[in-house]
């Protein structure tokens, strides 16, 4: 059977690609930290009747993922009192990183 319709991306796409199913899917790993957003449009063309051509835009969102492990600054480290603190004193301070962007992480120390 013969399909009426033609599917394309318009102005070619680095991470995506369509089907002549209509099926828009994934060509590359696709990471927030490089690509939060991607937009594209999808052509569809009537093949019976070749003055029919349609396009829609498609916007995708890439979410962060937390795929970067943690990492003290400055470890290891060692602090020394000088006296006896009270309980609720501050008595050292500890810097994490690590390579995602934004607030995926939390860390807690016990």
């Amino acid at each position: 059977m013969v399909r009426p319709y033609s599917y394309s991306i318009r102005d070619k796409n680095a991470y995506f690609k369509v089907s002549q199913n209509g099926e828009v899917t994934l060509t590359k790993r696709i990471d927030y930290e490089t690509t939060s957003r991607e937009e594209f449009e999808v052509n569809v063309f009537n093949t019976v009747s070749s003055q029919q051509e349609y396009y829609v835009k498609v916007t995708v969102e890439v979410f962060d993922e937390n795929e970067s492990t943690p990492w003290f600054v400055g470890a290891p480290r060692h602090f020394y009192l000088d006296h006896v603190p009270l309980v609720g004193d501050l008595v050292a301070t500890v810097n994490a990183t690590d390579k995602d962007t934004g607030n995926t992480n939390t860390a807690h120390l016990f």
